[in-house]
């Protein structure tokens, strides 16, 4: 759901950065990083596209004034090098936050200079916004890479160390990336609900 600052005070009064939960670590090293980037997508990058339902628009479109990226879908079940799915490796790392199934999409996601996204939450009224309370980011490149792609969750803007990983609620808190202003930004999401979290 996109909407201005302006308009999540007005909608949304009781969230803030007060408001906020959040875990956060350093916890995939940077080969690990390399890894996800390029054995978990299954299918090339695209333009990334919005899933939105309201009178104007309805389904999954491309909205250059909500986001401007490159992204592409990750099979979670996947196999990878090592012999194990990319969900058992996810486990292996992170299952003293999350014991989920990650049932809702996951993405790799690339910013080139230019690249933006806008203040929003992920929450909505389809049916698979309804089910994004959490969100995972795990960052894929090292500050050195790129300049500007701040991910500021509220006032708060996460460190750029390639491995480090932020899982907060999402669903509920505005986020979004700065614009991109040299080099390159590469990510990893997932979305959650609150019965995959081990730590609430």
């Amino acid at each position: 759901m996109f909407l201005s600052n302006e308009e999540f005070k007005v909608i949304r009064p009781e969230f803030s950065t007060r408001n906020l939960n959040r875990v956060q670590g350093q916890i995939f090293t940077p080969e690990e990083c390399d890894m996800i980037w390029e054995e978990f997508p299954s299918e090339t990058l695209h333009t990334s596209t919005v899933l939105k339902t309201n009178k104007v628009h309805e389904g999954v479109y491309y909205d250059p004034n909500i986001s401007k990226r490159t992204e592409a879908i990750v099979d979670i079940n996947k196999t990878l090098s090592n012999n194990i799915s990319a969900k058992q490796f996810l486990d292996n790392k992170l299952s003293h936050w999350v014991k989920g199934e990650y049932d809702q999409w996951s993405k790799i996601i690339r910013y080139v200079e230019g690249d933006y996204l806008k203040n929003h939450i992920d929450s909505g009224d389809t049916e698979v916004l309804k089910k994004r309370e959490w969100t995972l980011i795990v960052q894929l490149s090292d500050e050195s890479e790129y300049t500007g792609g701040d991910f500021k969750i509220g006032d708060w803007i996460m460190p750029k160390t390639k491995g480090f990983v932020c899982l907060f609620n999402g669903g509920h808190v505005p986020h979004e990336v700065t614009t991109i202003t040299s080099g390159e930004r590469k990510s990893f999401i997932s979305w959650l609900g609150k019965k995959d979290l081990t730590f609430l």
